[in-house]
């Protein structure tokens, strides 16, 4: 009955029951469906437009998701740009557009300082352009926001020492050291260090 309803008269009232029937349902195509003759009937329906982005990203179609994403970036005010900006980098990042979604990271970190993951996820792109400065800084500030990542901290000690920066890097070898003394690449590092600096009985 809503179906055919739906099909003389697509009115917003009808649109959204339809809508809670086929979320019942989950049929995921019917849906999008739904949801775009409400985005149709008001092109500045938030709500329809972020559930179908989010809908497109569930289930793979990435271009899709992208073209909502972005049109909801110019409807939403500035304040709600934040999780945008993250599935932007997220969806650009899994269509290898990696200029883009070191961007759209960006623009997200400037918005959330604290979110480790971000930092992580711009440090995996830098180094994927071979951008090793940029990867490393970026490494750099998620380790400061997550101090149980000690593989990370491991990572950037080995990349110090190799480029001389010993005081940096036994910065990073005693914090790890402290998480886990017996560890052993921390202890080599630690005394590869003790070695270029010629201290003997540190090195013994």
């Amino acid at each position: 009955m809503l179906e055919e309803t739906a099909s003389k008269d697509p009115n917003e009232e009808v649109l959204n029951e339809l809508l809670e029937v086929y979320a019942a349902m989950s049929s995921k195509k019917k849906i999008i469906s739904v949801l775009k003759k409400l985005i149709k009937l008001d092109p500045e329906d938030i709500t329809s437009r972020y559930q179908l982005a989010e809908l497109y990203d569930k289930i793979g179609y990435n271009k899709s998701a992208t073209t909502q994403y972005l049109e909801l970036l110019e409807r939403v005010d500035n304040r709600d740009r934040l999780p945008i900006y993250k599935s932007l980098g997220y969806i650009y990042s899994k269509r290898g557009i990696n200029k883009r979604a070191i961007s759209y990271y960006l623009k997200a970190a400037k918005l959330d300082k604290k979110d480790a993951n971000l930092y992580y996820n711009l440090s995996y792109l830098y180094e994927k352009t071979k951008q090793k400065e940029q990867a490393d800084a970026y490494l750099e500030k998620a380790v400061r926001l997550n101090s149980k990542d000690v593989g990370a901290r491991l990572e950037l000690a080995q990349k110090l020492v190799h480029k001389g920066d010993l005081k940096k890097a036994e910065k990073y070898i005693a914090e790890i050291l402290k998480k886990k003394p017996s560890s052993l690449e921390a202890l080599m590092l630690k005394a590869k260090v003790a070695e270029k600096r010629g201290q003997k009985k540190e090195l013994e």
